[in-house]
C-alpha cells in the first residue's frame, strides 16, 4: 500500500465520507494506513449507536475502540444495556460509560429498571456539554418506582436543557436535583404500556422547565397524597409552563378533569389533550381570546407507542392573536385508526366524529384553516365539512399527484377569499393547473379569490385560465418553505 501516502489527505477525507459506521470497520481491515484513517473518521466515533446484551465481548470492544477513537471530542452516545441475571454486562461498560460522559452532547440510555443503581453510580460525573439526555426504562409490571439520585452528573449540566424520563422514576419530594436546574423541555413517558401512572411531583424536579408533555397509560397519587406547601410548589411550577401535554391512555375524562381542577392551565400558551370529550373541547377553547379561530389539522409524529396508525391533531387559535407573541393554541389529538377501517362506519365513529368535525358551533366560527394533504384521505370517507373560512391553506405533505386539490372545492363556501398553497418540507410541489381551475369550479364563492403561491409550489401548464377566478399573489424566499406549523393559519 506504498501509494497510500501519495494520496492527499483531503482525498482520503472524501472516500471515507461516503462510508458509513460498518463500511469503516471494513475498510479498517485493509491495512495499518486504512485502519488509522477510518477509526479517526467523525462517522466511526461521533454518533455511537449500540446494544450490549450480557458480556457481550465484541461489543463491548467496539464501544471502547469508538470511545478512545473520539479522543475526548464531543459525540452523541446512544446505548442499550440489556442486563441478565446470570450474565450481566461487565463493569468494564459502566466505567466506559462514566469515563466519557465528560465529552457527551446528546445522551440517550436504554436499560432494565433493575439496573438502575448501576446506572446512577456510572452517571455521578459532571456531564458540562450534555444537552440532551433520555432514559428510557424496561421494568416489569407493578415494579417499585427508582429515585434520581441528587448527584447525577454530579450537579455539572450548564447546558442540559432537555430531558426525557421514565414513568417509573419515582418524584422524590425533597432535596433537588442540581443536574436538571436549567432543563426547559421536558417528557414523561410509559413506553412499555405498563401501568405506571404520571405522578404530579414530576413537576417538582424541573424548576426552570417551559414544556412538559406526559405521555403514560393514566394519572395517578393526585393532590391527596400532597401537604399543601408541596402543592403550592407544583402550582408554581405548572403556572411557569408555556407548553403542556396532557396524554392518558386509560381514564381521560377523569385523570383531565382532576388534572385541570387543581392546577392552573388556562395561561399555557400550547396545551394538547388527548382524544378531548366535548367538556375537555370546551373548557380548552375558552381558554383562547374567543372566536373567529385559525385551525390547523395534520398527521404528526408523537414518538408515542399508543397510536397503532397516524395520529393526527386539530389546532386552535384565536384569529384576533395572530402575530402577537401571545398567541395561545389549543390542541387536541387522536389516531386515524378509530377513522379509517373497518369499524370507521359504526354509531360510536359517528359519535366521535361529531364531538369536533362535525360541530357546526365550532365550524362556523373558523376564520383560517390550514390542512395538510396526507390527511385528506381520512376526511374523504366522512361527509364533507361545510366551511365558512374566508382562507384555506392546503400544505401538500404528499405528491399533488397523489391528492388532488379540487377535492377540497365541495367543502369551501361563499365566504373564501384567499386560497394559500404551501409545501412542506424544504422541496418543491407541482401543482396541476387544471386542479386549480376545478376547485374554483366547484367552489361555492361567486368572487374573485385570492390565490397565494409560494415559491416551494410550481404551477403545471398555462396559468392564463387562472385569471377568470383567481387574483395571484406570488411569494419568494426561503421563509415560504414551510416546516414548522407553530403559527397557525396562512400569512
Amino acid at each position: 500500500m506504498s501509494g497510500f501516502t501519495s494520496v492527499p489527505p483531503e482525498l482520503w477525507a472524501l472516500v471515507m465520507d461516503e462510508l458509513n459506521y460498518r463500511q469503516l470497520v471494513t475498510a479498517s481491515r485493509v491495512c495499518q494506513q486504512w485502519r488509522a484513517v477510518a477509526f479517526d473518521h467523525p462517522s466511526f466515533w461521533r454518533d455511537i449507536h449500540i446494544a450490549l446484551c450480557g458480556p457481550d465481548a465484541p461489543a463491548v470492544y467496539w464501544l471502547a475502540r469508538r470511545l478512545s477513537a473520539g479522543q475526548h471530542r464531543p459525540f452523541v452516545l446512544t446505548i442499550d444495556i440489556d442486563d441478565k441475571d446470570i450474565a450481566p454486562v461487565p463493569d468494564e461498560v459502566y466505567s466506559l460509560l462514566r469515563t466519557s460522559i465528560s465529552t457527551v452532547e446528546r445522551l440517550s440510555i436504554n436499560i432494565a429498571a433493575t439496573s438502575f443503581e448501576r446506572l446512577w453510580g456510572a452517571l455521578e460525573v459532571p456531564a458540562p456539554l450534555l444537552s440532551d439526555f433520555s432514559l428510557l426504562a424496561r421494568a416489569a409490571p407493578l415494579q417499585p418506582r427508582s429515585p434520581i439520585p441528587p448527584t447525577i452528573f454530579d450537579g455539572n449540566t450548564p447546558v442540559l436543557r432537555t430531558v426525557r424520563l421514565p414513568a417509573v422514576i419515582e418524584p422524590t419530594i425533597g432535596p433537588s436535583i442540581p443536574a436538571f436546574a436549567r432543563v426547559e423541555h421536558v417528557q414523561i413517558a410509559d413506553n412499555q404500556k405498563l401501568t405506571a401512572s404520571f405522578v404530579v411531583g414530576f413537576f417538582t424536579l424541573f424548576p426552570g422547565a417551559k414544556h412538559f408533555d406526559i405521555h403514560c397509560q393514566r394519572a395517578g397519587l393526585w393532590p391527596v397524597s400532597y401537604d399543601e406547601s408541596t402543592l403550592a410548589a407544583i402550582r408554581d411550577r405548572v403556572l411557569a409552563l408555556q407548553s403542556l401535554e396532557l396524554c392518558f391512555q386509560f381514564d381521560r375524562r377523569y385523570d383531565l378533569q382532576e388534572f385541570c381542577k387543581h392546577f392552573p392551565v388556562a395561561h399555557i400558551r400550547r396545551l394538547l389533550l388527548r382524544r378531548p370529550t366535548p367538556e375537555d373541547v370546551d373548557m380548552a377553547l375558552s381558554h383562547l381570546e374567543g372566536p373567529p379561530y385559525d385551525v390547523i389539522i395534520r398527521h404528526v409524529d408523537t414518538g408515542s407507542e399508543y397510536f397503532s396508525s397516524r395520529p393526527f391533531t386539530i389546532s386552535f387559535a384565536s384569529a384576533a392573536s395572530r402575530g402577537t407573541s401571545y398567541r395561545q393554541q389549543r390542541i387536541f389529538l387522536d389516531s386515524d385508526s378509530g377513522y379509517l377501517g373497518r369499524g370507521a362506519h359504526g354509531s360510536g365513529w359517528r359519535e366521535r366524529v361529531n364531538l369536533v368535525f362535525h360541530d357546526m358551533s365550532i365550524w362556523e366560527q373558523v376564520r383560517s384553516l390550514t390542512i395538510t394533504t396526507s390527511i385528506w384521505p381520512m376526511l374523504a370517507m366522512w361527509q364533507p365539512i361545510p366551511l365558512h373560512v374566508s382562507e384555506l391553506c392546503v400544505v401538500f405533505s404528499l405528491p399533488s399527484q397523489l391528492v388532488k386539490l379540487s377535492e377540497f372545492g365541495y367543502a369551501t363556501g361563499e365566504a373564501l377569499q384567499v386560497l394559500s398553497l404551501r409545501n412542506y418540507g424544504t422541496g418543491i410541489s407541482d401543482v396541476d393547473v387544471a386542479d386549480v381551475l376545478v376547485f374554483a369550479e366547484r367552489s361555492s364563492s361567486h368572487h374573485r379569490l385570492r390565490l397565494r403561491v409560494h415559491s416551494s409550489i410550481e404551477l403545471s401548464g398555462d396559468t392564463g385560465p387562472l385569471s377568470q377566478y383567481f387574483d395571484l399573489e406570488t411569494y419568494d424566499g426561503d421563509s415560504s418553505s414551510w416546516t414548522s406549523f407553530d403559527e397557525a393559519g396562512t400569512e
